[in-house]
């Protein structure tokens, strides 16, 4: 069994794991899919690694469409209605660079896994994060921006998965790879009513794969722009 197997092998295990441990420390946990987040980003890839040396940034800005469907949630506190989400996550973005004797190179990329959100709120109710601080000694006006910085953290995000890449460099024939996906970023909530909610989206994204020649070329991806949140 090689490792790509291995770790996909891993990831239903930690799922089950951390749903299994959440009983046991009396959390609630709940499985099933209840909305769908689609997202629209502005993306600016740069090359990294060997792909840095031949190839440097062309057409920077990209489009970036995304989707992720949390399937199963773990609640810390009932009161906070705050746990850890996880989601499947498919997106799809193109990159660019140029070079010195030719015509660039274009990367389409493809890529899938689990998105966690470690802080994320249940039920889309900005009131449940706030913060009472009364009778605890602290400064009131602390209040607005504790809530603020716990509201922005629930869009805290931590992806890894998987990508399926088109190298496209004329006159060459076109290589296929299949980069690791890794990513980081916060996409909170900005406006919610009872069924929709519209969030925005800073992420980086990288793609990382091993070459021929046992070289790693990697693809830096920025991530700036704005989505839907539909409750079903």
């Amino acid at each position: 069994m090689n490792a790509f197997k291995q770790k996909k092998l891993l990831i239903p295990i930690i799922i089950c794991f951390l749903l299994i441990s959440s009983e046991a420390i009396n959390a609630q946990s709940a499985l099933g899919i209840r909305q769908v987040n689609i997202w629209g980003d502005l993306a600016f890839a740069s090359p990294e690694k060997a792909l840095k040396g031949p190839y440097s940034d062309g057409n920077a800005m990209q489009v970036y469409y995304g989707a992720d469907i949390p399937f199963a949630f773990i609640e810390y506190n009932k009161k906070q209605n705050i746990g850890l989400s996880l989601a499947a996550f498919l997106g799809y973005e193109k990159a660019n660079f140029s070079n010195s004797v030719g015509d660039g190179l274009d990367v389409k990329l493809t890529s899938y896994g689990i998105r966690l959100k470690p802080f994320a709120q249940k039920n889309l109710d900005p009131k449940k994060l706030h913060t009472n601080l009364s009778g605890k000694g602290l400064d009131e006006d602390l209040v607005p921006t504790i809530n603020l910085f716990k509201y922005i953290f629930t869009g805290l995000y931590i992806d890894f998965g998987m990508s399926s890449a088109s190298l496209i460099e004329p006159p060459f024939a076109n290589v296929q790879r299949n980069p690791k996906v890794s990513g980081y970023g916060l996409a909170p909530m900005v406006m919610i009513n009872d069924k929709i909610g519209v969030g925005m989206d800073l992420g980086i994204r990288k793609y990382n794969w091993t070459n021929a020649s046992n070289t790693i070329s990697s693809i830096k991806s920025i991530h700036m722009g704005f989505g839907m949140n539909i409750h079903l």
